[in-house]
């Protein structure tokens, strides 16, 4: 798993806690403790839908990547991309076929 993940991982942890510990503390009390633990869960909040606009930018830029890479396979590989789109075309189709 890497670093990322597992730093994600335990910020999502860390919220659930914090969120437990809310949950319970307003079921009985009030005043500064749940003004600390509020404040605690607006924070690990925060961090985490930071990470997650973070993990979302990365994908896409890994997925714009990936597109880049596959048109230019494309363009420098025309007649191969046609002929492997065919075959699979054509499996489709006797697969399709034999139902």
């Amino acid at each position: 798993m890497d670093s990322l993940d597992e730093k994600f991982i335990d910020e999502l942890r860390t919220l659930s806690r914090d969120t437990e510990k809310l949950l319970a503390a307003t079921s009985d009390q009030t005043g500064a403790e749940i003004l600390k633990l509020r404040n605690r869960l607006e924070h690990s909040l925060e961090s985490v839908q930071s990470k997650i606009v973070g993990v979302e930018r990365s994908i896409v830029d890994q997925a714009k990547a990936a597109a880049k890479t596959t048109d230019r396979y494309v363009h420098g590989n025309t007649w191969a991309s046609i002929g492997v789109a065919s075959l699979i075309g054509l499996l489709a189709g006797v697969a399709i076929g034999r139902r």
